[in-house]
């Protein structure tokens, strides 16, 4: 900071400033010209709503995760808002709409009717810029087309150069939240026993119980918080591990008292949360791909089906249930095919089905890539008009003309040949589960890299969105009590330094 500074709330606030505005410059930067992937969440914190959108990539290596904005919300949080929100940060950043791959939200209604306007915004431009593109192959084609014969070879390539798939944004429900919402479905059944249980939990920690327990060398009783599941998986395990304990009081302390039956169905609960549990822990990894979270969410479900109690098929029956909204969707379908380590799971649909929407993405990618190279070749040409005269007049400089021209059309149409690359992947061998799918793609940089451009691109779709709510923790330490009333734009400030340097920006 230097000798000369004083340090006073001003002058921190201007540095922080400063900083956080080099960060975004660094992170512009970073993400030109790249397919993006957002998660986005809301939360609530000392009576100021906030807008999380977090922005994930690959760089060939691993998922690269970065902070764009936690942004203060002042109006009520419907659909047109928060895609309007999201909106002007992409514009912050001068990232283009086109760029955006998916968007992982929560359940919430209000969040996947934002991200479905989204989609809508992309489908319009990309539709626009189609329409452009082609009145401009037609204008062209007239020029081409005068003084030759009718039975030019032109036409079908015009008609493919009209077909245009750009448009792959899709909503991506948060793989977290939707197992939470299964087991959530599951615990209705169980709604009687969790009451009494948690009946019995209350009237451990009273402070004449909590006595006996501690002079007896006893772990305290929980009390679960009735919105987590995880809570109550910790309360009942809890519960049981002092299950003698309750039943040697229970004469003189008749709260105590559980019949046999429903101590065994509180240990059924518990056997048949544990799964779940292990899966969620699993799901809040920075480096989840999509091919990993199936695995994940797969061994879930194969371990409940195991076991034996009425519980524990319930709670199996509702992860199938709610497993299609995440199953079911184009980007993440087409990550699994991509990853040769899961890619055997998919049916024949699926697998076509991935095949067409890896077609559009690399459309989408293709869109991305720079088209300055023709306007610089005008500019030098600009710049030597005599010497572009004298050319004009040489018929040979003008057949390599069309030439070049022709090859540059042919290289902005060879994405169609992406679908022989995809089809010649789909056959080779399975990668073992244990090995890591970027260096299994590392291999292909050289050799395949149109492939291998397509496979990071679409690799590392984030299933769920728990970077966000790492976020909303750290808005807890810093909008604390004594700071509530911050700025919302020194607090927004503090929090892109402070998220991104967590994560190595």
């Amino acid at each position: 900071m230097g000798k000369n500074v004083t340090i006073n709330s001003s002058n921190i606030r201007d540095m922080v400033s400063e900083i956080a505005q080099d960060e975004r410059e660094k992170l512009e930067t970073e993400l030109s010209g790249r397919l993006l992937m957002l998660k986005i969440d809301s939360a609530t914190c000392r009576d100021r709503s906030v807008l999380g959108i977090n922005v994930q990539y690959s760089d060939g290596k691993g998922v690269v995760l970065r902070t764009l904005a936690v942004r203060d919300l002042t109006e009520r949080h419907m659909s047109e808002y928060i895609s309007s929100v999201v909106m002007d940060v992409l514009r912050q950043y001068n990232i283009s709409l086109q760029q955006v791959y998916s968007v992982t939200s929560d359940n919430g209604a209000n969040m996947l009717k934002a991200v479905s306007l989204l989609s809508d915004i992309q489908e319009r431009a990309v539709s626009n810029e189609d329409a452009t593109c082609k009145e401009t192959e037609e204008i062209g084609e007239d020029v081409e087309m005068v003084g030759e014969d009718e039975g030019s070879q032109e036409e079908p390539i015009l008609q493919l150069d009209s077909v245009s798939h750009g448009h792959v944004l899709r909503s991506v429900r948060c793989a977290a939240h939707t197992l939470q919402l299964a087991v959530d479905d599951s615990l209705k059944q169980a709604s009687n026993i969790i009451a009494k249980a948690r009946r019995v939990a209350k009237r451990l920690r009273s402070q004449n119980v909590v006595c006996v327990l501690k002079r007896m060398g006893h772990k305290r009783a929980i009390v679960d918080c009735a919105t987590r599941w995880h809570s109550t998986h910790d309360m009942l395990q809890q519960l049981l591990e002092l299950k003698t304990f309750c039943e040697d009081m229970a004469p003189t302390i008749p709260d105590l008292h559980l019949s046999e039956s429903e101590w065994e169905y509180v240990s059924n609960t518990v056997d048949a949360l544990k799964p779940a549990k292990i899966a969620t822990k699993c799901l809040q990894s920075d480096q989840l791909t999509a091919g990993e979270f199936y695995g994940v969410w797969l061994k879930c479900s194969l371990d409940t089906e195991k076991l034996a109690s009425p519980f524990a098929r319930k709670v199996a029956q509702c992860i199938k249930a709610r497993q299609s909204t995440l199953f079911d969707n184009d980007a993440f379908i087409a990550a699994v095919f991509l990853d040769p380590r899961y890619r055997l799971f998919l049916t024949e649909c699926q697998t076509e089905k991935a095949k067409i929407h890896l077609y559009r993405t690399w459309e989408a990618i293709q869109n991305l890539e720079p088209r300055n190279a023709a306007s610089g070749s005008d500019v030098c040409a600009a710049a030597s008009p005599t010497q572009s005269q004298t050319s004009s007049d040489d018929e040979i400089e003008h057949l390599l003309m069309e030439k070049e021209r022709d090859t540059s059309s042919t290289q902005r149409r060879s994405h169609v040949s992406i679908m022989s690359l995809l089809d010649t992947y789909s056959k080779e061998a399975r990668l073992r589960r244990t090995e890591d799918v970027f260096q299994y793609w590392a291999r292909y940089s050289v050799s395949n890299p149109d492939l291998y451009k397509l496979a990071m691109s679409v690799i590392p779709l984030p299933v769920t969105e728990v970077s966000v709510e790492r976020a909303f923790s750290s808005l807890k330490f810093i909008l604390s009590p004594l700071r509530s009333s911050l700025n919302e734009k020194v607090l927004e400030d503090i929090l892109l330094v402070r998220l991104n340097k967590q994560y190595g920006l």
